[in-house]
């Protein structure tokens, strides 16, 4: 049997950092201000805005360290793309 995240990874296109961005911080049911406060003082609801929106490109690697965290994915996931969202509570 393969492993699941091969099976993913070969099914699935790796995902922009906006669109994990995104993607996750609707999972967790977070607004962009929620986010920033979460990230710390010298994160505002518009830094976060700019990412999802792809007005900043790539952030610092910094950031990204923090966004990781915050998000609660691991760092590869945020360099690599590769993500499989929880599936929906029914």
């Amino acid at each position: 049997m393969t492993p699941r995240f091969l099976r993913f990874h070969e099914s699935s296109r790796a995902m922009t950092l906006r669109e994990l961005l995104i993607t996750r911080r609707q999972e967790l049911g977070l607004t962009r201000e929620e986010l920033a406060q979460l990230l710390g003082p010298r994160w505002t609801a518009g830094d976060i805005r700019r990412l999802e929106t792809s007005q900043t490109i790539m952030p610092s690697w910094i950031r990204v360290q923090m966004l990781s965290s915050a998000l609660g994915l691991p760092i590869e996931t945020m360099l690599h793309g590769f993500y499989e969202p929880d599936p929906p509570l029914t």
